[in-house]
């Protein structure tokens, strides 16, 4: 028999979690500029502009202690980029092109998974052409 269990809240688990089913994420679509906070609980963000636009996406600081262990997936879905900006204007993204202040998506071509390590945003994830 096959039931759910939904937690309205925190779950922390001190052992390995094993899934024999598919894993869902929470998926946020922005049509514009958005500041990212520790509790708003967005995991994965998408631009659809209709408009062809580009947004920027502020990350929240790295070093607040809510943020640690964070994953944050961004990919573009239409004709606009995402600009990931970190909350300061500090070097916060670490990429394998160094520690950068702000990371670029192109539409359709570029995706990325940031980690956050408690000093930076890591970029964990790949592109399209492996630039990342």
């Amino acid at each position: 028999a096959s039931s759910t269990t939904t937690i309205a809240g925190d779950l922390t688990v001190s052992g390995d979690v094993n899934s024999s089913g598919a894993v869902y994420r929470n998926v946020t679509d922005k049509t514009s500029d958005y500041t990212v906070t520790s509790t708003d609980g967005l995991h994965v963000i998408t631009n659809s502009n209709s408009a062809s636009g580009n947004i920027t996406i502020t990350l929240p600081d790295p070093t607040n202690a809510a943020n640690l262990g964070r994953e944050l997936i961004f990919q573009p879905t239409n004709y606009g980029d995402i600009i990931i900006a970190s909350h300061d204007g500090s070097n916060l993204i670490a990429t394998g092109d160094g520690v950068q202040s702000t990371l670029t998506l192109i539409y359709y071509i570029y995706s990325v998974t940031l980690i956050c390590n408690g000093t930076y945003w890591t970029a964990t994830g790949t592109s399209e052409d492996g630039a990342i």
